[in-house]
């Protein structure tokens, strides 16, 4: 019954299958199942710094970067500065550059906008948005900021991505 379904799918189930079975659906949906494992996967296998491989870093290091992205997700339709950052983080403005230069090379700046980007990415790809309701809802305020900043990152304009990802070519 379509209730059971929906709570099925409520419960996390990736797929319902209805007796008699057809083997060609059955086939097909495991396919899909093990190629979007994959896909998973190969994110995972990154850092969140877009392009970042993962490394070892220190306990230290990634609580700071995990505050980071923890403050940037709760915050991400706000404005964000770094000062307010810093103030989460329990860290003066220069403690915190400081941290932050041990760990990456990048600014604040493209750190938030790394975390924004990544959000916007995963709602072109997997909740099938627009680019530009991916990027207001990811906390950009216009689409052309959005796309020069996509492309900065990504090295790729966003329907480029989009298209490169359906197709299971890699970025």
């Amino acid at each position: 019954m379509d209730e059971q379904r929906i709570k099925g799918y409520e419960s996390g189930a990736d797929a319902y299958l209805s007796k008699p079975f057809n083997a060609d659906v059955i086939k097909i949906r495991i396919k899909k199942l093990i190629e979007k494992q994959k896909t998973i996967n190969k994110l995972l296998e990154n850092d969140w710094l877009i392009g970042e491989p993962k490394k070892t870093i220190a306990d230290s290091h990634k609580k700071v970067l995990d505050e980071f992205r923890k403050y940037v997700e709760e915050h991400i339709h706000e404005e964000i500065n770094v000062d307010d950052i810093a103030t989460y983080m329990n860290m003066s403005r220069s403690k915190f550059y400081r941290q932050l230069k041990e760990i990456t090379d990048l600014s604040p700046t493209d750190i938030v906008n790394m975390i924004k980007l990544k959000r916007a990415s995963h709602l072109m790809i997997y909740e099938h948005k627009t680019i530009s309701e991916a990027a207001f809802a990811s906390g950009f305020s216009s689409s052309s900021y959005f796309t020069k900043t996509f492309t900065k990152f990504y090295k790729q304009r966003p329907s480029d991505y989009i298209k490169s990802q359906a197709t299971g070519t890699p970025h």
